[in-house]
């Protein structure tokens, strides 16, 4: 599959593009950074969105950078902002 960037590389508070995935559907939500660094406390959200408030299913952090996002659902990535580092951005391949 190929890979679409649903969050730009930054060290600002940001929120990536919604991912929609339908029953039975896979994606691998996946950061990458800017440079080879990533400090070390830098940790991003993944959410499924639902009627209430987004709920957080899991995170991306330097040592386990992947998610498998699983349908059906509507996923999105929240970073935090970054004192320090390089900027982190997140792939998809659904």
């Amino acid at each position: 599959m190929a890979q679409t960037q649903i969050l730009a590389a930054g060290t600002t508070a940001a929120t990536s593009t919604d991912v929609t995935l339908a029953a039975g559907a896979i994606a691998n939500l996946s950061a990458f950074t800017s440079s080879s660094q990533w400090a070390a406390g830098q940790i991003l959200g993944v959410y499924i969105d639902t009627n209430g408030d987004d709920a957080l299913v899991g995170t991306l952090t330097r040592d386990n950078p992947r998610f498998v996002a699983q349908g059906p659902g509507v996923y999105r990535v929240r970073r935090p902002a970054a004192p320090t580092g390089s900027g982190i951005g997140v792939t998809s391949d659904a």
